[in-house]
């Protein structure tokens, strides 16, 4: 086969690829809980901290969440809130969510609050089917400004833990490493909030 003849029959596959990486539209199904294994993720750069937080004090924002309820985010500010920027097309968001669940379950009775902001295209249609395969029963809202405010986003999922005060104190880049996470909410906990 010629190069020419190469070239012809190779274009349309990049062509296909750039438009399936450019358009929304063309992203795999959300994954099951039965297709997701975390371990999968195991080669992903660890989560990690980050040190220089764009933002010190949380933007307070007020949006719709998936049940109807209106999430005020001044509404935590005497709590402990994780934000956490999601999107049910990303396969490390979708491993990390059961324990999202979980961790919300455990810490929901000492003032934990966890609010999902999802980056979904389809908005509440995508988010809806998520939320129930997976009881998120956490608020689950929209992104529509609210990463700028956090000083944008370095890819997802991406989380910031935010102290009693208001006081943005972790950011985390990646899937949440929860057994860190863990043992940082129950050190804010004891601590109160003029010493988070």
């Amino acid at each position: 086969m010629s190069a020419i003849a190469r070239n012809i029959l190779t274009f349309p596959v990049v062509a296909l690829f750039i438009a399936c990486t450019v358009f929304p539209g063309c992203r795999k199904p959300t994954p099951t809980p039965s297709q997701v294994d975390p371990d999968l993720f195991e080669f992903d750069l660890p989560a990690r901290t980050t040190p220089e937080i764009a933002v010190k004090t949380a933007p307070d924002f007020e949006r719709v969440a998936l049940d109807g309820t209106t999430f005020r985010m001044r509404d935590g500010l005497d709590r402990i809130t994780l934000v956490n920027f999601w999107a049910t097309w990303c396969a490390p968001c979708v491993a990390e969510t059961p324990e999202l669940v979980q961790l919300y379950k455990e810490f929901r009775g000492d003032g934990l609050i966890v609010v999902g902001v999802s980056l979904d295209d389809e908005g509440f249609d995508a988010v809806k089917g998520f939320a129930a395969e997976y009881d998120v029963s956490y608020p689950m809202i929209l992104d529509d400004g609210i990463s700028d405010q956090f000083g944008g986003l370095y890819g997802l999922p991406m989380s910031f833990l935010v102290g009693p005060g208001g006081q943005v104190v972790e950011r985390y880049t990646g899937r949440v490493p929860v057994d860190a996470l863990r043992r940082r909410i129950v050190s804010l906990l004891s601590s109160g909030p003029d010493e988070g």
